[in-house]
């Protein structure tokens, strides 16, 4: 086996551990809004505050660290594929950080005075913050797997379409999240 081989399975097995921890949180928190439960809500959202350093940030680190191995030893900074995975990446950190970050310390602040129905306003802000951030990692995925390049406009607008028309359906839709059971 070469070094190539080797940091990309560690670039794929990091991914799958960024993704796969959070799309079971981000599911936890779509079933918490789901059932209008503030506490639930911010216990959800709490935890994923407090795996964001523990698990996400670290595993999300580690896919960058590997990925860029992997297109240093391949010779693959021009494709597109790869700058394009690079920016998602960048997206999604800087979601993370200048907004779910600040937003999970003024839900911890609203808690720690005592207004449950307050936090839970932010919780559900930051639920469906990262419902767009997991949407924009499917699309990165999508490339990976895909490799389009820069001539590749059909694949390019379907992944790229597919992921606007997933944040406008969970942050500018009609269709919400409603308690289960609400007509």
């Amino acid at each position: 086996m070469d070094f190539y081989t080797l940091f990309k399975f560690l670039h794929v097995l990091a991914a799958m551990a960024w993704f796969g921890g959070g799309a079971v949180m981000l599911l936890q928190g779509l079933l918490a809004l789901r059932q209008g439960d503030d506490e639930s809500l911010m216990r959800v959202s709490g935890g994923m505050g407090n795996l964001a350093l523990l698990w996400f940030l670290p595993a999300g680190g580690l896919t960058l660290l590997f990925g860029l191995v992997t297109v240093l030893l391949g010779n693959l900074w021009g494709e597109a594929w790869v700058i394009l995975g690079l920016l998602g990446a960048l997206a999604s950190f800087v979601g993370g950080h200048f907004f779910l970050r600040p937003m999970g310390e003024k839900a911890a602040a609203l808690i720690a005075d005592g207004k449950l129905s307050e936090a839970a306003v932010y919780g559900g802000q930051m639920i469906r913050i990262a419902a767009v951030d997991y949407a924009s990692i499917v699309a990165i995925i999508a490339l990976m797997v895909l490799k389009p390049g820069w001539g590749d406009i059909l694949a390019l607008v379907a992944i790229y379409g597919a992921l606007g028309v997933a944040a406008f359906l969970i942050l500018g839709g009609k269709a919400r999240l409603h308690p289960l059971g609400a007509e």
